[in-house]
């Protein structure tokens, strides 16, 4: 069955979703929009518009991501098919993206071999679609993209097969600049085929083979979140004083200065300030206008700072980076708190979604097992692996406590657990021995 009908709606889905995925990567990328500029002020201080930026959208992405991490896998052969398709980048680039953008996909597909790999693909290529009978699952979805040859292109993934398309002309020239939009008129839009396979090609996985992940979906069909839809207006806030404090800067290094006289100079006062000149002016009182205060300039930039950290729910020592500022034990908790039950649920959110990529690969009713995202210090960690162990715990759970993959594995092949257990029989046995031999132990 052609889904050739849906061509129509994929465009205009395509289009429709450009701009939003456009601002919220501008922003990370540093691209800012600047909206408190007039036209006479951005004319003005063009240069400074260029470069002034305190860029905190990357640091917003990273307070969340950096704390989300697949520790291992449900199945022990679903770890190795991790390894081999490379899942932990891929888990990168996923929760990166998913933050950032709101959501994030891959596709999966038969490499050369025949072996299924899975591609990351970002969230503005996709359109994807609910089956209206089971919201847990895509009946099926679209790519949309450009080639290097200006041809757009569209490919449609179904439970069994993917259709392929290419548009009749060309989208944009050879130097990539657009020379007409997509157009959602079926007609205009024709069979693809290359050295892969015709305009079908089928596929035995059983599934639509793209997986979507989303954060903070308001439904089930419904696209996610980004955690900058509401840090932007408040990062440009801080644009706003990082731009009036260089700006001030200049008052503060060349101080406007006044004379007070009772008859006005003839004609007009030139003075230039990096030579030493004299004034012929008789003045009744001289001065100087007071300059910017510098401390209420950063205070002001400080405050915006907090403000995009308090909005999105971080602690705002995560931004300062000054350890005087980072607390320690429950009080790290507690500052977290908000940021934690957010990674949690998209934990719990994302874990359908893995569990479905696993089934794509191969291995089904596989999930992920997720690194705690509850902050602990050094010192609470190396204190609660001491009790563990002390408690008779395995080797793996107290080296967990304290902080450690026991699973971590050196360039031998033998994990970290494997050589505590070692070193632990070792040192038992020169124990006994000693014992024996007289000598206290």
């Amino acid at each position: 069955m052609s889904h050739r009908d849906l061509l129509p709606q994929i465009i205009s889905q395509w289009e429709a979703q450009q701009a939003p995925y456009r601002l919220y990567r501008n922003y990370y990328d540093g691209k800012h929009a600047f909206p408190f500029a007039s036209r006479k002020f951005a004319a003005t201080y063009r240069w400074i518009l260029a470069r002034a930026r305190e860029n905190l959208m990357p640091a917003v992405v990273a307070a969340f991501t950096d704390v989300i991490r697949i520790s291992s896998w449900t199945d022990t052969k679903a770890i190795e098919a991790a390894d081999l398709n490379g899942v932990t980048r891929l888990a990168g680039l996923i929760h990166r993206e998913t933050f950032r953008e709101g959501d994030a996909y891959t596709i999966t597909w038969p490499d050369p071999a025949g072996e299924a790999r899975a591609v990351f693909q970002p969230a503005e290529k996709i359109v994807p679609h609910i089956d209206p009978t089971n919201p847990d699952v895509l009946d099926w979805a679209a790519r949309v993209w450009i080639e290097d040859s200006g041809y757009g292109r569209v490919n449609i993934y179904t439970p069994d097969a993917c259709e392929r398309y290419v548009s009749r002309l060309k989208i944009t020239d050879a130097g990539r600049s657009l020379r007409r939009s997509f157009t959602d008129q079926a007609i205009a839009w024709g069979p693809f085929a290359d050295n892969l396979g015709g305009p079908v090609l089928t596929h035995a996985m059983g599934a639509t083979p793209v997986v979507w992940w989303k954060r903070d979906a308001d439904d089930q069909s419904g696209k996610g979140r980004s955690i900058l839809e509401q840090a932007i207006p408040a990062q440009d806030e801080l644009n706003y004083h990082v731009v009036t404090g260089l700006i001030s800067s200049e008052r503060i290094a060349l101080p406007i200065r006044y004379a007070l006289a009772d008859i006005p100079p003839e004609g007009s006062l030139e003075f230039d300030p990096t030579i030493e000149s004299i004034l012929g002016l008789t003045a009744k009182q001289a001065g100087q206008f007071a300059e910017p205060d510098a401390g209420k300039l950063i205070a002001l930039q400080t405050a915006a700072e907090q403000k995009i950290a308090r909005i999105v729910g971080v602690p705002p020592y995560v931004f300062s980076q000054q350890s005087a500022d980072v607390p320690s034990g429950e009080a790290l908790r507690i500052l977290n708190a908000r940021r934690t039950s957010a990674v949690l649920a998209f934990q719990a959110d994302a874990t359908p979604c893995w569990r479905g990529q696993m089934g794509l690969l191969g291995y089904d009713d596989v999930e992920p097992e997720w690194a705690d995202p509850t902050p602990h210090d050094d010192t609470e960690r190396l204190t609660n692996g001491t009790l563990a162990k002390s408690l008779g715990l395995p080797v793996e759970e107290w080296l967990r406590e304290a902080g450690y993959d026991p699973d971590a594995v050196d360039a031998g092949g033998e994990s970290l657990a494997d050589r505590v257990r070692a070193e632990s029989s070792r040192s038992a046995v020169a124990q006994a021995q000693a014992f024996l031999d007289g000598q206290s132990v």
